[in-house]
């Protein structure tokens, strides 16, 4: 009876999480939720090549170091920058509180200043 009562308990949050997710997808408003972006790991754009001349380290080992390996190798976050790109993986529905809302706002605020 547990195992059901939780599979239950499952499957309606993932029902509600959905839905809060889609209104606010839709520019809805769910009281308390947000949605926030979610980026996966940095990844290069160009071939192991052009990073080596570049910035003078050979990313190459058996196969394409990480951008994290390469800046532990000595390269800054300056010379690799324009040669890696952080993918968009999605969203995350995340509970935010007035302490946020009122950061977000000031923060807006100082933008237009």
């Amino acid at each position: 009876m547990l195992e059901r009562m939780d599979d239950l308990f499952k499957a309606r949050r993932d029902a509600v999480v959905a839905e809060a997710e889609a209104r606010i997808s839709a520019n809805g408003y769910v009281p308390g939720w947000n949605l926030e972006k979610r980026y996966g790991k940095r990844k290069f754009k160009t071939d192991a090549a052009m990073i080596r001349m570049l910035t003078g380290i050979d990313a190459l080992e058996s196969k394409l170091c990480t951008p994290a390996e390469l800046v532990r190798r000595g390269a800054t976050e300056d010379q690799i920058k324009p040669l890696v790109s952080t993918p968009l993986i999605g969203t995350k529905l995340v509970r935010v509180d007035a302490d946020d809302v009122a950061a977000h706002f000031a923060q807006a605020q100082k933008g237009q200043s």
